[in-house]
C-alpha cells in the first residue's frame, strides 16, 4: 500500500483535486491510500468541503480566506478601463524602474530576509508532516508556484520522494503569464541602479528573453536553496519528478521549451474519462435534455461556455455584461437551441436574467456531462475547446477582447472569430457543415488518451515512480 499525498494549497484547483482523489481511490483502493495537505486559503475558501473530506488530512487545518478590498479592486478596474494598453504598459514600466533604484535597495534586501525566514519556518513544519504520514509520492499543482508548494519541492528532494504534477488544467504559458503583467525585466542601464539589483543579476542566471519570473528577493532565495526552476515560464522545468500532459502536441512543445523528455508523460485529462463515456451516448443525452430544458429535438444545439471577462479582471463588469448580451443574443438568433455553461467562478443568480431575456437555458450539469449533446460548441480560450474537438463537435472560439492568444492555432478544425460582424457567419457554417477532425485528433493523441482509462494510467504511473 502506497501513501499518496495531494498538496491542496490553491483554492482554484481544490475541487478538481478532490474529484481526482475520489476517482483514483475508487480505481486503486488495493494499492493506494490517499492523504491531503490542506493549505490555509483552501480551508478558508472551502470550509464545508474540507470538513466533509473523506481522506486523511496530515496537517492541522487553519482557515484563511483570500479577499481583496472591494474599494481597491473597484479603483484598480476603473483606472485600468480608463487607460489604453500602452498606458498600462508605461505605468508598469515606471513602477519597475523605481523598484530597481537605490531608493528600494534596502527594502528588497529586507524582503529577501523575510521570505527566507518564512520559508525555513514552513519547511520545518512540512517536513515533519510528511515524515509522520510516511508519504511515498506527492501530487503537486506545479513546480513554479510559491507558498507551500516550493516548500514541498524542497522537502521531497531531501526525503527522496517523487513529485508528480497531474494534468488538471491547461498550464499557463509565457504568453498568458505576460498578458497578466508578470515578469521582471532585466535591468540593462548602468546608472541609478541599486547594488542589490546589480548583484542579483550577476548571481541569478535565470532570465528568459530578458525577463525574470520571480521578483529578485524570491529568486535569490529559491536559487540559494537549489529549487529555482531552469525556466519558470514553462511548467515542469523545476524540481518535479514527472509532469503529466494531455497529448503528444503538448509533450513535444514542452520538450522544445527545455523540459526533460524523461519527465514528461502523456496521460490525458481525468475529465476525459467521463467525457468519453458521455460521448458514447450522445443521442440519449440530447433526448434527456430536450425533456429537462423543454426544447425541440429537431433543432440543433449550441452549447456556449461563457467567458469570465469580469471574473478574471479582463474587462470591467459593465463591459463584461455588454459582451455577454451580445454573444447570447447573437447565438439565439441562429434558430438553434442555446444552452449556457457557467464556470464555477460565475454566480448563477447573476446570469439567470439571460434565460428570460433570451431564448436560452443555463445548464445545471457539468460541462463534461453535457458537452456531447452539442452540435456546435462556442467558447473563448479554455481547455474545454480540446474537449469539444475530441468529441468531434464543430467548435467556434471567440475573441472580441483582444486576448490574441495563439494556444489553439495548432488546431485545424476550430473556427477562430475576432470580428463580431463575422460571428453569425461562422456559427451558421458550423451548424450546417461536417468538420474534418482527423489531423487534430492525431495532434491530441485521441486514440491514446480518449479511451476512459486516464485514472488507470495515473495508477500505473504512481506505482512506477514508487518503485524507482
Amino acid at each position: 500500500m502506497k501513501n499518496i499525498l495531494f498538496v491542496a494549497t490553491q483554492p482554484q484547483r481544490f475541487l478538481d483535486q478532490c474529484l481526482f482523489a475520489a476517482q483514483l481511490s475508487k480505481s486503486a483502493s488495493d494499492n493506494i491510500k490517499i492523504k491531503f495537505f490542506i493549505g490555509d486559503n483552501v480551508a478558508g475558501t472551502y470550509k464545508r468541503e474540507v470538513g466533509e473530506l473523506s481522506f486523511c488530512v496530515i496537517n492541522p487545518v487553519h482557515e484563511k480566506t483570500l479577499h481583496t478590498s472591494r474599494f481597491k479592486s473597484l479603483v484598480k478596474n476603473k483606472l485600468k478601463s480608463a487607460m489604453s494598453e500602452n498606458m498600462i504598459k508605461l505605468v508598469r514600466k515606471g513602477v519597475a524602474f523605481i523598484k530597481t533604484t537605490p531608493l528600494f535597495g534596502g527594502k528588497l534586501k529586507r524582503s529577501e530576509e523575510a521570505f527566507y525566514h518564512s520559508f525555513t519556518a514552513r519547511h520545518k513544519l512540512v517536513s515533519e508532516y510528511v515524515k509522520n504520514a510516511d508519504i511515498d509520492v506527492i501530487l503537486i499543482n506545479g513546480d513554479r508556484h510559491l507558498g507551500d508548494e516550493c516548500v514541498f519541492l524542497k522537502v521531497a528532494e531531501e526525503l527522496n520522494i517523487p513529485t508528480v504534477i497531474p494534468y488538471l488544467v491547461d498550464f499557463a504559458d509565457k504568453e498568458r503569464i505576460l498578458k497578466l503583467g508578470a515578469g521582471i525585466p532585466v535591468v540593462k542601464r548602468r546608472w541609478f541602479v541599486s547594488e542589490y539589483v546589480r548583484k542579483t543579476q550577476q548571481n541569478l542566471p535565470y532570465s528568459y528573453d530578458d525577463l525574470y519570473y520571480y521578483p529578485h528577493p524570491i529568486g535569490n532565495v529559491l536559487h540559494d536553496l537549489g529549487i529555482h526552476a531552469s525556466n519558470p515560464f514553462v511548467m515542469g522545468s523545476g524540481k518535479s519528478t514527472v509532469i503529466c500532459l494531455n497529448n503528444k502536441y503538448s509533450a513535444d512543445k514542452y520538450a522544445e521549451l527545455g523540459v526533460e523528455r524523461r519527465k514528461i508523460r502523456i496521460i490525458g485529462d481525468i475529465s476525459y474519462d467521463g467525457l468519453y463515456r458521455q460521448n458514447l451516448k450522445r443521442e440519449e443525452i440530447k433526448a434527456e435534455f430536450s425533456e429537462i430544458y423543454e426544447f425541440d429535438l429537431k433543432r440543433k444545439i449550441i452549447i456556449v461556455a461563457l467567458p469570465q471577462l469580469a471574473e478574471h479582471n479582463i474587462l470591467t463588469w459593465d463591459k463584461h455584461w455588454k459582451e455577454i448580451k451580445f454573444l447570447i443574443s447573437s447565438l439565439c438568433s441562429s434558430g438553434a437551441e442555446v444552452l449556457i455553461s457557467l464556470h464555477p467562478k460565475m454566480n448563477r443568480k447573476s446570469y439567470s436574467f439571460l434565460e428570460t431575456a433570451y431564448r436560452c437555458r443555463i445548464l445545471n450539469e457539468r460541462l463534461s456531462y453535457a458537452l456531447p449533446a452539442a452540435d456546435v460548441f462556442v467558447a473563448t480560450f479554455s481547455s474545454t475547446v480540446v474537449w469539444s474537438v475530441l468529441c468531434g463537435i464543430n467548435t467556434v472560439v471567440v475573441d472580441f477582447y483582444e486576448l490574441n492568444y495563439k494556444m489553439y492555432d495548432f488546431l485545424q478544425s476550430i473556427i477562430m472569430v475576432r470580428d463580431k460582424a463575422k460571428l453569425m457567419s461562422a456559427v451558421n457554417n458550423a451548424l450546417n457543415s461536417a468538420g474534418d477532425f482527423s489531423e487534430d485528433w492525431e495532434r491530441l493523441s485521441r486514440n491514446e488518451v480518449f479511451d476512459g482509462n486516464t485514472i488507470r494510467r495515473y495508477e500505473e504511473l504512481i506505482l512506477e515512480v514508487c518503485r524507482k
